[in-house]
């Protein structure tokens, strides 16, 4: 029994970190979708800089872009429609 209790411990502990840095990453592209938006920055101008660059060569502005002004706000639509952001909020604040 003490082993599924130590198993439990781990499992909630992971997730616990897990949830924070899932909702960090979230908060970070609509941050950086904000950033991009307000300087009116199309990403898809600076592919060639990309291609140059080891860790960035397998993306292309339109991915970026697609990213942040897509994905990231649907992703936060159906998060947030569906009160998932509820189930989030509550594992990352640690109340009940």
């Amino acid at each position: 029994m003490a082993d599924s209790t130590q198993k439990a411990l781990n499992i909630a502990q992971a997730t616990v970190d897990a949830v924070d840095k899932f909702v960090a990453a979230l908060e970070t592209l609509e941050s950086l979708e904000a950033e991009r938006a307000g300087d009116g920055l199309d990403l898809t101008g600076f592919d060639t800089d990309f291609e140059g660059t080891s860790s960035l060569s397998h993306v292309t502005g339109a991915i970026l872009n697609s990213v942040l002004n897509t994905s990231i706000p649907a992703i936060r639509t159906f998060i947030d429609t569906n009160n998932h952001d509820d189930n989030l909020a509550a594992a990352r604040s640690g109340k009940r």
